[in-house]
C-alpha cells in the first residue's frame, strides 16, 4: 500500500508538469516527388501529425510562375526542391508552404533549420565554393492560415564561402519566438533576396521546425498511468 501511495504522488508530479519543463525538439521535413517541373506535385514528409504541401514557387517580387529543375544530379534527385531560377539574376524565388496540424505538434516556434544545396543552370552540383560575390538572405515568414494574422519572421544571410561543395550544409533561421498554442495552420513563405553581382541556383535537401513539443492533457497522462500502478498492485496481490 505505502508503494502505491509513493507511485501516486510521482504521478501526481508527472501530471502537473508544464510546457515549460518540456525540452524543444526538432520536427525534421523531407521532400519527395521533387524529379518533375510542377511544385505542387512535391510532397513533405514530417515528424509528427503536421502535414505540408506547396502552395507556390514564384519569382521573388513577382507573380511568375518557377517551375523546378529537372536535369542532371539536383534536377533528378527526388529529394532536393530545386527552384529553376538563377539567384543571382536578380530573380530569386519565393517559396509558400501550408502546414496542418500545428496544434497536434507544436505549441511554440523557435527557430527554422534549412538544408541547402547549390547546383548550376545544367542541374549538376557546385563542386567548389559558390560562384557568387555577394549574400543571399532567406527570411522564412510565418502566418496563420485561418486568421491571415502574420506570426512573425526568421532570417539568416549566407556570405560567400558557406556554400562549398556538392554537399548539403546546414543554416538556421533565427527571430522571435512565435506562440502556437491556438494556431491549426500555418503558412511559410521562405524568400530569397540577394545582393550578388554572379549568380547560382539554390534548393533545398530538407527543413526542420525546432519549438516546444505538444504535451498530453495532465488527465489522459493521469488516467494512464493511474491504470499502470493498479495493475501493478493486482499483480503483487496475485503473486502472494
Amino acid at each position: 500500500m505505502r508503494k502505491t501511495i509513493i507511485a501516486l504522488m510521482a504521478l501526481a508530479g508527472v501530471a502537473t508538469a508544464t510546457e515549460s519543463d518540456v525540452t524543444p525538439i526538432t520536427l525534421g521535413v523531407t521532400f519527395g516527388n521533387c524529379a518533375q517541373t510542377s511544385p505542387s506535385a512535391v510532397t513533405l514528409t514530417i515528424d509528427s501529425v503536421m502535414t505540408g504541401s506547396v502552395d507556390s514557387l514564384v519569382q521573388t517580387g513577382t507573380t511568375t510562375n518557377v517551375m523546378l529543375q529537372t536535369a542532371d544530379q539536383a534536377g533528378s534527385d527526388q529529394a532536393v526542391f530545386t527552384p529553376n531560377t538563377n539567384v543571382g539574376s536578380g530573380s530569386p524565388w519565393t517559396a509558400t508552404f501550408n502546414f496542418d496540424n500545428v496544434n497536434k505538434a507544436l505549441t511554440s516556434l523557435d527557430s527554422i533549420n534549412l538544408g541547402v544545396v547549390l547546383f548550376a543552370g545544367n542541374g549538376k552540383y557546385q563542386t567548389s565554393s559558390a560562384h557568387w560575390t555577394g549574400d543571399i538572405t532567406f527570411t522564412a515568414t510565418i502566418t496563420d492560415s485561418t486568421t491571415a494574422s502574420q506570426l512573425g519572421t526568421f532570417a539568416y544571410t549566407l556570405t560567400p564561402g558557406n556554400g562549398k561543395g556538392s554537399t548539403p550544409f546546414e543554416i538556421t533561421l533565427e527571430g522571435n519566438s512565435i506562440d502556437l498554442t491556438n494556431v491549426s495552420s500555418f503558412n511559410m513563405e521562405l524568400e530569397l533576396t540577394e545582393t550578388l553581382s554572379a549568380g547560382t541556383f539554390a534548393g533545398l535537401s530538407g527543413m526542420g521546425f525546432k519549438g516546444t513539443p505538444v504535451v498530453p492533457e495532465p488527465t489522459t497522462a493521469t488516467l494512464s498511468l493511474l491504470a499502470l500502478v493498479g495493475l501493478a498492485a493486482r499483480r503483487r496481490r496475485a503473486s502472494r
